[in-house]
């Protein structure tokens, strides 16, 4: 504005009309730029947030499923040891955790998806990173999960021949625990992280609760075990673990101990009460908020790829 005229009363009359449209147009495309953006942002936040409602995880599970159609499980691996497994374990569960929400007759669909991605971890690619060589096969991590897994499927519907191979599986995962000397046992060669052995048992307990119970006693000897090696300084279970006493070989982390505490709540509440006290204490918080055990980015992560501390190098893993 000058002279206290509007801007307009500059342009030629002539060629006021074109200015018009030529302000219009400016307007129309910040609002259109303005509600692109905003309705990115918000689908965006439809994948991205965590959903609460079963509508909204649906949408988030179709988005996963083509995904994983496209190959996102071994694009995954490449940056993550457990990248494959992973994004099909959790995408199993969640279909599991789906179904128990509705009544058993209008489970189909979350069954037919479970199954899916359960086939896909018995599968080659799902086992690749693994040793067939340790005890037991596969490792703890593989076998645990993949029990844990078949377990959701049977909550979901029955099916004799997955009951058939969760009952086998279950019983050589039990031997492995009552042989041997600790409670953590190796889920790669020579390595032992606590979170993995604590889904296993967590499966043991699913069994337990599905079908006649076999596995109190190696639940019971597998929990005193665990609490004679808790780490000194949180009174938590360790990250890691040594393979041939199951000494505390690194502290708890924020990282494994979150899975931890959701899992050892289904084998014993009381124990699980007392961690999510221990991991919530001032005394374990520092001046910027953080647990002390709350991961640090490794060399690798920082580089793009993401590892904890001893285990596999992804790239190496797909190599086997």
């Amino acid at each position: 504005m000058a002279g206290g005229k509007p801007h307009l009363e500059r342009v030629p009359k002539l060629l006021r009309p074109l200015a018009t449209i030529a302000a219009v147009k400016r307007v129309l495309g910040i609002v259109l730029v303005v509600a692109i953006s905003a309705a990115a942002a918000v689908g965006a936040l439809r994948l991205t947030v965590p959903a609460d409602n079963p509508a909204d995880v649906r949408r988030q599970l179709a988005f996963l499923r083509h995904a994983l159609d496209q190959g996102a499980g071994s694009d995954a691996q490449a940056n993550f040891p457990e990248g494959y497994y992973f994004l099909y374990a959790l995408y199993g569960l969640t279909e599991v955790q789906l179904g128990l929400g509705k009544p058993p007759t209008d489970r189909a669909d979350e069954v037919r998806e479970a199954k899916w991605a359960l086939e896909r971890l018995d599968g080659d690619e799902g086992r690749a990173p693994f040793d067939p060589g340790l005890k037991p096969a596969y490792g703890v991590f593989y076998r645990g999960w993949t029990n844990w897994l078949r377990g959701g499927v049977l909550s979901l519907a029955p099916d004799p021949a997955q009951t058939a191979r969760f009952e086998t599986d279950s019983a050589e995962i039990a031997a492995a625990f009552d042989g041997s000397d600790t409670p953590f046992l190796p889920a790669y060669a020579g390595q032992a992280w606590p979170v993995d052995s604590t889904v296993a048992i967590a499966s043991l307990r699913l069994h337990d609760a599905l079908l006649p119970g076999r596995y109190s006693a190696t639940v019971a000897r597998w929990l005193a075990g665990a609490r004679q090696r808790l780490d000194p300084a949180t009174g938590l279970l360790p990250h890691r673990a040594d393979l041939a006493t199951g000494a505390p070989l690194e502290g708890a982390r924020g990282s494994s101990q979150s899975m931890i505490l959701r899992f050892l709540v289904d084998i014993d509440p009381a124990f699980a009460r007392a961690g999510r006290r221990a991991k919530r204490a001032p005394e374990l918080v520092n001046l910027a908020g953080r647990s002390p055990g709350f991961p640090r980015p490794s060399p690798q992560s920082r580089a793009g790829r993401h590892t904890w501390p001893g285990r596999p190098d992804p790239a190496r893993a797909l190599a086997r």
